[in-house]
């Protein structure tokens, strides 16, 4: 099953506005990628137990906004594009470039993604944990 993902760039002060779009155009998930979150938790709350230290560095400068739309969705994709090109109407606060980008991915990607991103970590001695 194929599904369309809408990206945006915005802010920190511009992404629940645009995931808010998302949502109310029926988006069956939205993803928040904002290096910021991490800072911050950090200086909050100090150290995790583990956070890599290539984790911020690879983040985008820009917030990014990821909703996933079913195929069928054309003329909601160009509702959306719309709504938020609207924005800055609405507030006089930096909401970044707002640039939407949209593309096709294959459910198939997802089933397997994930596995990429995760190492065997050793649990206590003799014991692992192998993503499979």
């Amino acid at each position: 099953m194929k599904f369309i993902e809408i990206t945006t760039k915005t802010t920190t002060l511009g992404a629940e506005m645009v995931s808010a779009i998302y949502d109310a155009h029926g988006a069956t998930g939205c993803v928040i990628e904002d290096k910021n979150d991490i800072i911050n938790n950090l200086s909050t709350y100090g150290e995790w137990d583990y956070i890599a230290d290539d984790v911020i560095g690879d983040m985008p400068d820009e917030v990014q906004i990821k909703a996933y739309f079913d195929m069928q969705a054309e003329s909601t994709i160009i509702q959306v594009k719309k709504d938020i090109a609207n924005l800055i109407t609405f507030t006089d606060m930096d909401l970044g470039s707002l640039e939407v980008i949209v593309n096709v991915v294959d459910e198939d990607d997802w089933k397997n993604e994930w596995k990429k991103l995760l190492a065997i970590i050793a649990v206590f001695v003799g014991c692992f944990y192998l993503p499979v």
